[in-house]
Order: C-alpha cells, then structure tokens, then sequence
C-alpha cells in the first residue's frame, strides 16, 4: 500500500511550475512583469524536454527532481529560498484575471522543432559534485508525484529546497545505498534524495495554467 497519493481530478496534471499567479501575497504586478518577458511571451504553447535527475522522498512529499536549461531558466520565476512565513490563503490575482491577461497568447501555435538540450545537461552535470546537481536560481523545479495525507503539492518544493541546504553543508556521515540506476543518501527526519545516473526526459508544454 503506498503512503502516497495524487489528486485525480482533471486538473492535476502533472507540471514543473515556473511562475505561481496565487502564491502567497504576490502582487498584480509581479504577474505583470513575469507575463511581460519576451521569453514567456514567445514561449508559451511551446513544447520543452524537462530533465529529472532524481527523486526526493520525504515525510510529506514524494517528487522529481528537475535541472533547468538555460533557456528554461528564463522561464523561471519562482523563489529558491525556504521563506515559509507566507500564508497560503493569502491570493494574488484571481484565475480570471490570469486568463484576461495570457488571452493575447492562446493562439501561439506549439513548437515542433526539436531542442537538444541533452549535451547541455550533461556538461553541467559533468561539472558539479553528484550530490549537489542544482543550487541558486532555478533549484526548486520539481514534478509532484505524490503527497502523504494532509500534505499539499507546494510542500514537495520547499522540501526539495531543505535537502538542497543539506547538501552543501558538511555530509561525509550521510548514509549511501547504490542503486542499479544510481544512489539513494539519507539526510535525516525521513528526508530522502536518489541520484540518477542519467537523466530522465520528460516531454511538456509551456502553458499559462494548469
């Protein structure tokens, strides 16, 4: 029996999100400026190959864990930090006014011409210690895949970003188990993070909302 569980409604897709409308007390603005970067604006009904480079389990969540390309990274807009003090009832704009504000981009065709992003990927895993494959801007995309009951999506992020802090503080007394695929370190209060040989990749789209 799995401890985890998905949300089946029709909205629960599964998605990397690179800017949240309704986190916390973002303003209008903040909406504004992220929907105003020419990247977004050109980028949104394209198709994208998301990289998963391992798993984190934990008490709460159970995610994947994603490393961003460069040109992904101008898509970002979410905070890579651990600031928990916001509540989550608070709103930013409302999904009307998301839809009002993206409507001039609904008829952007989808890319079908191939990006590969692979020989990106692995020169900068080539260059960073395996178990510390993302940090700073950009390290908290993650596929939810599961939350333990009375746990919500939005944790598996800031449960990502806790182990992160872990890896770059001193870890010789982590506990290693190899896997055929990779390895699996313990980093305590049930904190869990598989590290991937290789990456797995994931067709999505960049879409205004989910």
């Amino acid at each position: 029996m799995s401890l985890f569980r998905r949300d089946r409604s029709p909205s629960s897709v599964l998605h990397c999100t690179a800017f949240a409308a309704r986190y916390g007390d973002r303003r209008n603005q903040d909406v504004l400026a992220y929907m105003e970067r020419p990247a977004v604006s050109t980028s949104v009904g394209q198709a994208f190959v998301l990289h998963v480079i391992g798993f984190v389990v934990t008490p709460r969540t159970f995610g994947a864990r994603v490393i961003l390309t460069n040109r992904q990274l101008c898509l970002w807009g979410q905070e890579d930090t651990c600031d928990t003090s916001r509540p989550h009832s608070e709103r930013g704009m409302s999904h009307d006014d998301v839809q009002k504000l993206t409507s001039q981009l609904s008829d952007i065709a989808i890319s079908r011409r191939p990006v590969n992003t692979d020989r990106e990927i692995e020169e900068t895993l080539q260059h960073r210690d395996r178990f510390r494959p993302t940090f700073g801007e950009g390290s908290r995309a993650h596929i939810t895949l599961g939350c333990t009951q009375g746990s919500r999506a939005v944790e598996t992020g800031l449960d990502l970003l806790k182990i992160i802090e872990c890896e770059g503080g001193q870890a010789n007394d982590r506990k290693i188990w190899q896997l055929d695929n990779g390895a699996a370190r313990y980093y305590g209060d049930g904190c869990c993070a598989v590290y991937l040989n290789r990456p797995i990749k994931v067709g999505c789209l960049f879409s205004e909302q989910y």
